[in-house]
């Protein structure tokens, strides 16, 4: 089945350039800012390192207020790149909650980018929890565990997936979210389209708006989950497709 979510622009290439040297962050403020966004520049530079880029050149662990304007600086200037920002900032994110930090902020109503939350890892007596102010683009949290993030906009595709015991709230209108999520909440305020809870296991969706269609396979059905719907349509929809070995019911 093709799930259609967003493709990781990281490529494997031959020929990679050899990083330069990364000038070495001092101190917190506006020196340490300045120098993450010019190592960011030196990240777009290096895509065909994938991940491993972050084990070779570490991101300095930054205060919260100072992730949020690195992101804010990173949205001005670097709009085509927004699945790379997405990657930065949340690498940006894990350093900074690695050193006991938490309660992040972002805006992303100029910048709405994707794989943001990407790989989040929180733990189960302190999760990391992320709010954002204003929408996201595809495959928010993806990978995450032990995360709570909420979200005062859409959530374009595919929120929450392959994550675990972490909880998402969108005030407008996703589509495809919790896809493989375990042990996971999902609170939608808007409207949802396809994959509803696709191979979810253990899960809690909490729908508001309407459910405009599910993929209907028998291999792919969620389990043990629960959907609580307010739509009587959506209700009716959910439950033919999901009612054995799942929990459906309709909140008045």
């Amino acid at each position: 089945m093709n799930i259609g979510i967003a493709i990781d622009p990281f490529t494997d290439k031959k020929g990679a350039k050899k990083p330069e040297n990364v000038k070495p962050i001092q101190s917190e403020g506006d020196s340490s800012i300045a120098a993450i966004i010019e190592q960011f520049d030196h990240y777009l530079e290096n895509l065909d390192m994938r991940d491993t880029y972050f084990d070779k050149f570490p991101l300095r662990a930054l205060k919260p207020p100072h992730i949020y304007k690195v992101f804010s600086e990173i949205a001005f200037n670097t709009k085509p790149h927004d699945w790379a920002a997405g990657r930065y900032i949340s690498e940006l994110i894990q350093a900074s909650y690695n050193e006991g930090n938490n309660d992040f902020v972002l805006n992303t109503q100029d910048f709405s980018a994707s794989h943001l939350a990407y790989n989040l890892q929180g733990r189960a007596k302190r999760k990391l929890t992320i709010e954002i102010h204003g929408s996201v683009g595809h495959n928010f949290g993806m990978n995450s565990s032990n995360i709570g993030a909420t979200i005062q906009g859409s959530a374009l595709s595919h929120l929450g997936v392959l994550s675990e015991y972490s909880s998402f709230s969108a005030y407008g209108a996703s589509r495809d979210p919790g896809f493989r999520m375990k042990k996971g909440e999902i609170h939608i305020l808007g409207s949802i389209g396809n994959f509803t809870g696709v191979s979810a296991t253990e899960s809690v969706f909490r729908i508001d708006g309407k459910v405009h269609a599910i993929y209907d396979s028998a291999h792919e059905k969620p389990s043990n989950c629960e959907f609580y719907l307010r739509d009587k349509g959506s209700h009716k929809l959910v439950k033919s497709f999901y009612d054995k070995g799942n929990k459906v019911v309709l909140v008045k």
